[in-house]
């Protein structure tokens, strides 16, 4: 996953750990040192990303607040 970051993302750099996989997707979400979580769309392509903006990345300060932003059937992915 780190090699899929470019030097500009917004996460790049940061200690990342993976704590759930979605399997019907290629969502990943990590727990990011200082930050709080990240739900990250993997591109799976072996290589650092071109554009700042991919991987695509949601924030969540808590797990709390992925589950409730995520989970709810309300929301827009």
């Amino acid at each position: 996953m780190v090699r899929e970051l470019p030097p500009d993302h917004a996460l790049s750099g940061r200690a990342l750990q993976a704590v759930a996989v979605r399997l019907d997707e290629d969502d990943v979400l990590f727990k990011v040192a200082g930050l709080g979580y990240a739900l990250i769309r993997l591109t799976w392509s072996g290589r650092g990303e071109s554009s700042p903006q991919l991987p695509r990345a949601q924030l969540f300060a808590t797990i709390d607040e992925w589950r409730e932003r995520i989970t709810h059937p309300d929301c827009e992915p």
